[in-house]
């Protein structure tokens, strides 16, 4: 059954309200902050909590833009000495219109995450969008990196990314040697480095501390909301 509005079963979007949340990535050499991750917590005006991947994969990119437009307006008027990141789709990027509102915050510096190659990553388009964002200081990472996914992989070949994030699920299983055989393999696909995610404990730490990759997890911070007043809302 087609529907022109994103559906969530028994919910209507009004029944909604995102709730912004920040996440340090943090230099563990050194334990300095380096980067916000702007996030995203869904639930309903009732305080029931909605999965993120599964809200995020039902509405559409003028919603996704919308909400990130808002989030970085935000956070460059109320700390405009931190660099944060964003989450959006790759397909949201193909979007002239939205790539020069990013464009209109001036050379402001911040971190686009593409959390999903949705779209042909070999397109003129897509490259000349990502090429003007690089050129105006505004990053662009590949988020939740998995040698197993197929799509991540070709885009080492077709996008020149700024960072890398490494899915959280490596390092379940890492040592020191596969974590460093890691950063060798993607240092030419990347200007930056990587960002190692899910780092929960201190035997994490001390082997990251050994590397030349910034981190982010539990052992350091949770994610934690803005201020109430500053929540941001698009289903009123």
């Amino acid at each position: 059954m087609q529907r022109n509005k994103p559906y969530l079963p028994n919910f209507k979007l009004t029944d909604f309200d995102i709730e912004t949340l920040a996440q340090p990535i943090i230099c563990p050499k050194s334990q300095e902050i380096q980067y916000y991750e702007t996030l995203s917590k869904i639930c309903t005006f009732d305080k029931n909590n909605i999965n993120n991947d599964v809200f995020f994969s039902i509405v559409d990119n003028s919603f996704i833009q919308t909400l990130a437009l808002q989030q970085i307006q935000f956070s460059l008027a109320q700390y405009p000495h931190q660099r944060h990141s964003f989450n959006i789709k790759l397909s949201c990027l193909a979007d002239e219109h939205f790539v020069q509102k990013l464009l209109s915050f001036n050379g402001a510096k911040f971190a686009l995450e593409i959390s999903e190659l949705d779209c042909y990553t070999e397109s003129k388009e897509i490259h000349h969008n990502l090429s003007q964002l690089q050129a105006n200081n505004i990053e662009i990472w590949l988020d939740d990196y998995h040698s197993n996914n197929k799509l991540a992989n070709m885009s080492l070949d077709t996008i020149f990314w700024d960072r890398i994030k490494i899915d959280k699920s490596f390092l379940k299983y890492a040592d020191l040697e596969s974590i460093q055989a890691l950063e060798y393999f993607l240092a030419p696909f990347c200007s930056r480095g990587l960002i190692f995610e899910g780092v929960e404990d201190t035997q994490h730490h001390e082997m990251l501390k050994e590397c030349h990759s910034l981190v982010q997890g539990y052992h350091y911070s949770r994610p934690y909301p803005l201020q109430s007043e500053q929540a941001v809302s698009l289903c009123s």
